[in-house]
C-alpha cells in the first residue's frame, strides 16, 4: 500500500499537541477563533459539530437578550461551545503531561473535548432563561420536573452518538458514557467509577 498523501490542512501552530497522525487528537480541520486564534480540532469533533443537533447553536446567544440592550453583544453558543471544547483538550493535555501516573490516553482527551463541545446542546432559546420558563410552565401544569439543561444535553449527545460509528474513531460506548459523565457530573457522595 502506498502512503497517504500529506494532509492540506495546516499543522497546528500552537495549543494542545495532537498526538501524531494516529492519534485521535490528529488535527482534522483548522478553525479561527475570535478567542483563541487557531483552534485544530479532530474528526470526531468535527463529525459532531457538522449535526443538525449542534448546528442550531449558530442561533442561540450565548448572552441570553443582552442583545437587545448591546446590539454588539452577538456570542452564540456555538461559539462558545467551541472553544470550551479547546479549553477542556488544553486542560487535559495538560494534565496528561504533567501528571503521567494518571495514566491519561489521547481518547481520554478526545472525550473531553467532546464533553466541552455539547455541555451546552440543551439549552433553548434565550440561554438560561428558557430553563426558568420550562420550570414555570412544569410547575402550573403541576408537574413535579425541573428543567436541566445538561440533562437535554445528555439525550441529545446520546441522540448523535447511537448515529456515530464510534469504532471509525476509536471510541466504544464506555468513551460515550465518559463524554456524558463529564457533562453532568457526579453527585457529592458517589464515588468515581
Amino acid at each position: 500500500a502506498s502512503p497517504a498523501p500529506p494532509s492540506p490542512m495546516p499543522r497546528r501552530q500552537r495549543g494542545v499537541p495532537d498526538g501524531g497522525e494516529d492519534s485521535p487528537l490528529a488535527t482534522f480541520k483548522t478553525m479561527l477563533d475570535r478567542v483563541h486564534d487557531h483552534i485544530s480540532l479532530p474528526r470526531f469533533i468535527v463529525d459532531i459539530i457538522d449535526t443538525p443537533e449542534f448546528q442550531r447553536l449558530r442561533g442561540l446567544k450565548q448572552i441570553g437578550n443582552t442583545h437587545y440592550l448591546y446590539p454588539g453583544a452577538t456570542h452564540t453558543r456555538f461559539e462558545h461551545s467551541i472553544g470550551v471544547a479547546h479549553l477542556a483538550a488544553t486542560m487535559a493535555r495538560k494534565l496528561q503531561l504533567n501528571q503521567p501516573a494518571l495514566g491519561i490516553r489521547d481518547r481520554d482527551i478526545l472525550c473531553v473535548m467532546a464533553a466541552g463541545l455539547c455541555h451546552d446542546l440543551g439549552h433553548g432559546p434565550f440561554s438560561h432563561l428558557f430553563e426558568n420558563v420550562m420550570k414555570r410552565a412544569f410547575r402550573a401544569r403541576g408537574i413535579d420536573r425541573k428543567w436541566r439543561h445538561e440533562a437535554m444535553s445528555i439525550k441529545l449527545v446520546r441522540q448523535i452518538m447511537s448515529r456515530a460509528d464510534l469504532g471509525f474513531y476509536g471510541l466504544n460506548e464506555d468513551d460515550v458514557e465518559f463524554i456524558i459523565l463529564c457533562i453532568d457530573g457526579l453527585p457529592p457522595e458517589a464515588p468515581w467509577p
